[in-house]
């Protein structure tokens, strides 16, 4: 999988920033992340299209919504975790 996670504490936020994102036209997908990504918690993220990031990341901003990390994934295994 490509693209980015933003990872959140409850489904009910990743709902959220899910809902807000499409309403704003833009595609988004709630996931569980590996336990490696998320240091053990139980979390849950909102997975998006890479170059879309600086606009979601504005509108989440708007909407008070920010993620709690963000993460870039490319292929199955390599993550890095970028800094907003």
């Amino acid at each position: 999988m490509n693209g980015i996670l933003l990872t959140s504490k409850s489904v009910t936020y990743a709902q959220q920033m899910k809902k807000t994102l499409e309403q704003n036209g833009f595609w988004a997908e709630i996931v569980r992340p590996d336990t490696e990504l998320t240091k053990g918690s139980c979390a849950y993220a909102v997975n998006i299209s890479q170059k879309f990031l600086p606009e979601v990341l504005d509108i989440l901003r708007l909407n008070r919504l920010l993620p709690v990390r963000v993460i870039l994934i490319e292929g199955k295994k390599l993550y890095r975790e970028l800094r907003i």
